[in-house]
């Protein structure tokens, strides 16, 4: 490929697609949106009930830090390492296209703690594993109790439930990979043997030291702790997610909230502008509007979480990036 042909690629991934994706996503929000109603319902918001869900917010960042740490196979990084790696890379998620803040993540993350970065990015892997699940059971949850209520699960709301199986097919295939590690493992050194001196050996090497990053998903003593703290991480995050709604005089049932949570976290995953923005706050809006809430309510809550979210990444974030000589370093020259 040449250079002008690399260029222009890597201008449509990087901006092209991921905004172009972005502008359609604040087109379709603002159809038919009332912006005199919208800002009624942003005047209208009740300040002293944002302050719970930013306490909840920060909170559970530090509880995100504490599951990490047990996600390491061998040497368990302090808490202090743990944190600025983890804000770092959430602070650059919403700084760099596509969710590449988990790559700079990993770099920070072998930098600080002396791992190498495919066993680093394993652990991270495992997390968004782990909250994707998180996710679907919750998704799980509030579809089976809008069948008990007897209440038709709604078109957006609906497709939610294929981005939940596939994690849960991910989770059972990752399940299976770590359970047979061992044969896995012969297999790549077999491989590495019959190829050595050539450049594939180092891949290999990467992919070994990749499974082996997310054996502690079936260790029988860290599992409990792992499964214990990602209960917590959502349920503060499903408080937020209510509470917020809460401030604008919106009182959502149980299935709404989860609703609202699942949307905005699955729309995040869409590979486009830095931090979701205008994606989550489409997605979200429309599987709120799918289920009776106001279109001016429903993206009132979507944009108030999501600046919530940022702001409390945000700030810590760019405190570390101009107090941290490493963490510039890494920045200025991310390979």
């Amino acid at each position: 490929m040449s250079p002008l042909s690399q260029r222009i690629s890597r201008l449509l991934i990087r901006i092209v697609i991921p905004w172009s994706l972005t502008v359609g996503a604040v087109w379709m929000v603002s159809r038919g949106m009332e912006w005199g109603q919208f800002w009624s319902c942003i005047q209208g918001v009740r300040p002293a009930y944002l302050g719970f869900p930013i306490a909840l917010t920060v909170l559970s960042y530090f509880w995100r830090t504490l599951r990490w740490r047990h996600l390491f196979p061998r040497e368990v990084p302090s808490i202090k390492v743990a944190y600025k790696a983890l804000i770092f890379g959430f602070f650059m998620n919403n700084i760099l296209p596509a969710r590449a803040g988990e790559l700079v993540r990993a770099h920070v993350g072998a930098r600080l703690s002396g791992e190498s970065r495919s066993l680093v990015l394993a652990t991270i892997a495992a997390e968004r594993l782990l909250d994707g699940v998180a996710l679907s059971v919750l998704l799980a949850i509030g579809s089976i109790t809008m069948g008990i209520l007897g209440l038709h699960v709604a078109e957006y709301a609906h497709q939610l439930q294929y981005v939940g199986v596939a994690f849960g097919v991910g989770g059972l295939l990752t399940v299976l990979l770590v359970s047979q590690r061992g044969l896995v493992d012969s297999l790549l050194l077999k491989f590495e043997g019959m190829l050595a001196g050539s450049r594939f050996t180092v891949v290999l090497s990467k992919i070994r030291h990749f499974i082996e990053g997310l054996t502690p998903l079936l260790c029988p003593r860290r599992l409990p702790i792992i499964l214990g703290w990602t209960s917590v991480v959502w349920g503060l995050e499903l408080m937020v997610f209510w509470v917020v709604a809460s401030a604008y005089g919106v009182h959502l049932t149980l299935y709404q909230a989860i609703f609202f949570l699942v949307s905005s976290n699955f729309a995040s995953l869409i590979p486009a502008a830095p931090g979701g923005i205008g994606i989550v706050e489409a997605v979200a809006t429309a599987v709120l509007v799918s289920m009776g809430v106001a279109r001016e309510s429903a993206f009132a809550m979507a944009l108030t979480q999501h600046v919530i979210q940022y702001a409390m990444v945000g700030v810590p974030g760019l405190y570390l990036l101009l107090r941290f000589r490493e963490l510039r370093g890494v920045v200025a020259s991310p390979s």
